[in-house]
């Protein structure tokens, strides 16, 4: 064995199996990343792969030398080894491993050489490394639900502390080994070139220039980003005490069998009776409106518990419609009194008094009421107040950033961690200035009509998506729905993006006011699954047509969910490129959601026809030579939420598996079975057509049912 330290970098080399570690010291002096158990395999001339440990003759060539006669300061150390295999007509091949002391570099020269092994930057490979790439390459949005792997990867990030194990010159291939419980890195270095790997740091805190970063936190209610309804996209002013309770109780009814939280939230109606920023009736953030509440806030939030709900309310806590109790009290707080939509009297946020006394007695305030879930509003507005009245600023001299995050820290204190915060904070000076404080944040403005939702809906997903399910949860607004503002193509689009990039789900129209079209819709989005970004990049969306992959990795499998969307007021085609969307070469049977249609099986990909505002939302099931299941009715994703387990058990060709049903919803299973296959016996739940089989599943409550298949070989 050899081995060398340099700096915070050591490489140890086995020249007789070809076996090598390469290790990464973080600060505390202890192993922060590693590449373990690298074996290295020679690429000859004409492809074929040689294992390192079949050649016989191995030149250590090491320095520095024990000795240290002479050293340069040249800034790294070298570890060189030559392998030759006289008679067995295999190319001489040179490694050298250079250290830096922010990398490590791999050469090769004679030849080009493959590497495989494991590769590890954190403790829960499963649930906190993601394979990300940081190389644009497309205008394609790709995500992932699990530890899929990525064949283009440019680093392993951990999501806990914002750092990656990062390659340069060249790309890894990572997959996940569920045994081991860590990712597989695979890479080439071609002959006379170089790869390199060390760790970097501050990897979403730098693309986005955040002034600070805390992992994503779930000791809040939501294991995943929440599903709920809310009163402003639905009602606007109209918004009212029974028109709430009335659409908390049909959530309820429509969808607990399939969110296992719902969220109500109460919007900014409670307490803004128009735009005009003026109070008519004697309500302010203390006080709500009479007429629309009769019975106060603390009567709705437990009306709403006691449905199994959450209660959820809006606060613009930064402005006011009225001089309120604590401005009569603080009059030195006002900023200035100038009108705009959500009040005219602007508190001074450079006064510590809003700080220190003000925002608690808020949030203290909304607890009392029974809130749980809270989201604050009007920073947008709040910062140009600033800007415009700067002069007035008790303390000019402090920055507006810096008094955002004191109001948000001040707001954290009262209500802790357990209660998720959503800031409304609609673009990139607010939200990335306090993002850290945050449970979630909107992304961009409201999202009424269709191409609202393109532009501040869509559009800023690619842009932000780095930080979902990294640091905190992304809220993309609302999903209006009904006919003013989606046709039956449009909704089911809108709701589609949401359920294949795992945003927050928030229902903006009255449950009455949708049909049966709408409502499955949405039951086929919830819950929203955990989805993770598979890139660190802010990416620019395209206008007309726009793809998503989400690539689903579970113990039992993997498959990919292909999103595809026309924004187009005309009806166009789009091509599903299995090479553009960066996947595996293979076979993959091809199904579509909504029209529930086998597509068919092919290498390359297809072409699809999609209706203006239309989608197709495409499983990608990669096919060998047995049955496989491809396709799902229970959810969008087809399997990541509702499956536990699939097994194909060759011996007794047998495919099984267990399925989560939800209520009075029947769920149908889709399995393609190759032409040397067919099912054995006959079942009142199947149904057989071709080389597909239809098994219907229902228990007419919430539970998990198991399913097996029997085949015989042709």
């Amino acid at each position: 064995m050899s081995y060398l330290e340099y700096r915070n970098h050591a490489i140890n080399v086995d020249p007789q199996t070809g076996k090598i570690c390469c290790l990464f010291f973080g600060k505390s002096g202890k192993i922060a990343a590693s590449l373990k158990d690298l074996q290295c395999r020679v690429i000859t001339a004409s492809r074929r792969e040689t294992a390192l440990a079949g050649y016989t003759v191995c030149d250590e060539i090491q320095t520095p030398s024990v000795k240290f006669p002479t050293m340069p300061d040249v800034g790294h150390w070298d570890l060189t080894f030559r392998f030759s295999a006289p008679g067995k007509k295999l190319p001489d091949v040179t490694l050298e491993f250079r250290l830096y002391a922010d990398r490590i570099e791999i050469s090769a020269s004679g030849a080009a050489v493959r590497w495989h092994g494991m590769i590890c930057c954190g403790d829960d490979a499963e649930h906190e490394l993601l394979a990300v790439s940081d190389i644009a390459a497309d205008d394609i949005l790709y995500c992932a639900s699990g530890p899929a792997a990525n064949y283009r990867s440019t680093m392993l990030y951990n999501r806990k502390d914002d750092s990656a194990l990062k390659c340069s010159g060249g790309t890894m291939a990572l997959t996940f080994d569920w045994e081991k419980g860590e990712y597989c890195c695979d890479f080439t270095v071609p002959d006379g070139e170089t790869i390199s790997f060390g760790r970097a740091e501050k990897i979403c805190q730098n693309l986005f220039q955040l002034p600070a970063w805390t992992p994503l936190s779930k000791a809040h209610q939501f294991a995943t980003p929440p599903v709920g309804w809310m009163t402003w996209y639905s009602l606007r002013f109209d918004t009212c005490e029974a028109a709430v309770l009335e659409n908390a109780q049909k959530m309820h009814d429509l969808f607990q069998n399939f969110a296992e939280k719902i969220c109500i939230w109460v919007d900014w109606e409670w307490c803004h009776a128009d735009f005009s920023g003026y109070s008519s009736d004697g309500f302010d953030i203390f006080h709500p409106r009479k007429d629309a509440y009769p019975n106060g806030l603390k009567y709705v939030s437990d009306a709403i518990r006691e449905l199994g709900e959450i209660p959820a309310i809006w606060c613009g806590a930064t402005v006011e419609v009225r001089v309120n109790k604590f401005m009569k009290k603080h009059p030195e707080t006002l900023l200035a009194d100038f009108a705009l939509w959500p009040g005219h009297l602007w508190f001074d946020m450079t006064n510590p008094l809003v700080a220190r006394e003000y925002i608690p007695e808020v949030f203290k305030q909304l607890l009392k009421w029974g809130y749980e879930v809270f989201k604050w509003d009007c920073w947008l507005n709040s910062v140009r107040v600033h800007d415009e009245f700067h002069d007035r600023c008790y303390d000019p001299e402090k920055s507006i950033e810096s008094c955002q995050r004191e109001l948000v820290s001040a707001a954290r204190e009262v209500i802790g961690g357990q209660c998720y915060l959503l800031g409304c904070t609609i673009d990139s000076r607010t939200s990335l200035a306090t993002g850290d404080l945050y449970d979630g944040f909107r992304i961009g403005g409201d999202v009424f009509s269709w191409q609202d939702f393109l532009d501040n809906g869509v559009k800023n997903t690619f842009y932000f998506y780095p930080l979902h399910n990294t640091q905190l949860y992304l809220d993309p607004d609302t999903l209006v729905l009904r006919s003013e503002y989606s046709d039956d193509f449009q909704a089911r689009t809108r709701v589609a993006f949401l359920a294949l990039t795992g945003l927050q789900l928030t229902v903006g129209d009255q449950l009455k006011a949708l049909d049966e079209l709408r409502i499955d819709a949405l039951k086929r989005a919830m819950p929203v699954a955990e989805i993770r970004p598979v890139e660190m990049i802010q990416k620019v969306s395209a206008e007309k047509t726009i793809q998503t992959i989400t690539a689903i990795a579970r113990p039992f499998g993997s498959w990919y969910v292909s999103g595809n969307f026309n924004f187009d007021k005309r009806s166009r085609k789009i091509k599903l490129s299995y090479s553009k969307l960066a996947l595996p070469k293979g076979k993959y049977a091809a199904f579509e959601f909504w029209e529930q249609h086998f597509i068919g099986i092919s290498e390359k990909g297809f072409e699809l026809s999609l209706k203006s505002g239309g989608s197709a939302v495409v499983r990608l099931t990669p096919v060998g030579d047995h049955p496989v299941l491809i396709g799902s009715t229970r959810h969008l994703l087809q399997g990541a939420v509702e499956f536990s387990n699939i097994h194909w058990d060759d011996d007794k060709a047998e495919l099984s598996g267990e399925t989560l049903v939800c209520g009075d919803d029947p769920v149908t299973l889709t399995f393609y079975v190759p032409d040397n296959w067919s099912a054995i016996g006959s079942q009142e739940d199947v149904t057989v057509n071709g080389n597909l089989i239809y098994l219907k599943l229902y228990a007419g409550q919430n539970t998990r049912l198991n399913w097996k298949l029997r085949f015989k070989e042709k």
